[in-house]
């Protein structure tokens, strides 16, 4: 799982950024965090705001930082997706 975070570097970047990280620790999940934090490079990006968050070059959430609760409820069902799609993908085969 790839996590981009998009922010300047500021209290709300960082605040993201150990959030997700707790997150990740609490689902016991390993993931290649990226911080981006050059306004040239964020604006390669599809967001309309900042601190954003990418799971897998999707938009989690931009403009604000999700609560712990919403955080982890988001994480899970990315991770669930992912797994059941495996979980296809080697039926299939």
């Amino acid at each position: 799982m790839q996590i981009t975070i998009l922010g300047v570097e500021n209290i709300r970047r960082k605040e993201l950024e150990k959030k997700v990280k707790t997150a990740l620790k609490n689902l016991s999940c390993v993931a290649d965090i990226q911080v981006i934090s050059l306004l040239d490079d964020i604006l390669k990006y599809d967001v309309t705001g900042i601190p954003a968050l990418l799971v897998d070059e999707e938009i989690v959430c931009q403009k604000s930082i999700p609560d712990e609760r919403k955080l982890l409820k988001c994480l899970k069902k990315i991770i669930k997706k992912k797994t059941s799609d495996k979980i296809d993908l080697t039926l299939l085969a």
